[in-house]
């Protein structure tokens, strides 16, 4: 299933990317096509978290910097608001990193700014800040021990109808929700706890009803560089009219390769996703080349 899902996104990222390259520069359709390709990105990064968590391996582990996850996070909601609904953001903390799965972090803040904004259904404002903090000695939060040092503190508040003293106790329990089957699975405030845990920080809750809610989280800062993101410059090869087979089982992925190897100069055949067909048309034409993938070698055993 998560192969499928890849194999989909691979698709819309590769398109967005053509389109996006021949979108006027500045334009509402570059835009457009870069918030595509960021919800496909994270999309993916989603689909490699369930692929991790369902082997048991680590999360991705690097240096990065927070206020841009929770600005790009801010943004997408920003895009989507309903009427009479506010985001405030207050940013203290410039530069500030955290290592750990940026990947997370965005999941985290994107689930703790949509519970915010689900408990004010007739609109309001959903405060976001981002500070410094020094903790001189352990202290006891709501939901978590906090030790002494360095955090950054993320703090999420809504004005909704609060949170009740039976409510609290079971906040973080994965599928508890509060709300009917059609507004959730009662997942996103556990992953949020999973999340800051996995960083090795510590969550504070504060409510009563009537009186909404503010969550704090707290992330142990760091001080190590960023190390640079840069790729090397790949140079592809091109062609001069080569002809080229194209195998898979992703009929997206067949019309997306033709695009692109036709770009690079290269003739191409009938794209294929029987591979049994595919060895046919090749033994017929011996002068083509195949790609085909792991999956479809399998098939042909």
């Amino acid at each position: 299933m998560a192969h499928d899902f890849n194999n989909i996104l691979a698709a819309i990222v590769g398109f967005g990317e053509m389109a996006r390259e021949a979108s006027p520069p500045g334009s509402d359709q570059a835009r457009h096509l870069d918030r595509v390709l960021k919800a496909a990105v994270h999309g993916k990064a989603i689909i490699g978290r369930i692929l991790t968590f369902s082997r048991g391996g680590p999360h991705p582990s690097i240096v990065f910097e927070l206020e841009p996850v929770i600005e790009e996070v801010l943004t997408l909601l920003a895009a989507s608001l309903r009427p009479g609904m506010i985001l405030e953001r207050q940013f203290e903390a410039p530069a500030a990193r955290l290592r750990g799965d940026p990947a997370q972090a965005f999941e985290a803040i994107m689930n703790l700014c949509v519970n915010g904004m689900q408990a004010m259904p007739d609109g309001g404002m959903l405060s976001v800040r981002l500070r410094r903090l020094h903790v001189p000695a352990p202290r006891v939060l709501s939901h978590s021990p906090l030790a002494a040092g360095n955090y950054l503190l993320l703090t999420v508040s809504d004005r909704g109808s609060g949170i009740t003293a039976a409510v609290m106790e079971h906040l973080f329990e994965p599928f508890f929700t509060t709300r009917g089957a059609d507004s959730g699975t009662g997942l996103g405030l556990s992953m949020v706890h999973g999340v800051v845990t996995d960083f090795g920080g510590a969550i504070d809750v504060q409510s009563r009803p009537g009186d909404g809610a503010r969550f704090s989280l707290y992330f142990p800062g760091c001080d190590d560089a960023i190390e640079s993101g840069k790729s090397p410059t790949v140079h592809f090869p091109m062609g001069i009219g080569q002809a080229l087979m194209i195998v898979d089982d992703e009929p997206a992925l067949v019309a997306l390769a033709e695009e692109v190897l036709k770009s690079l100069g290269y003739t191409t055949a009938t794209g294929y996703g029987d591979p049994l067909a595919a060895l046919a048309a090749f033994r017929a034409h011996p002068g083509h080349f195949a790609a085909m993938s792991n999956v479809i070698r399998r098939r042909l055993g």
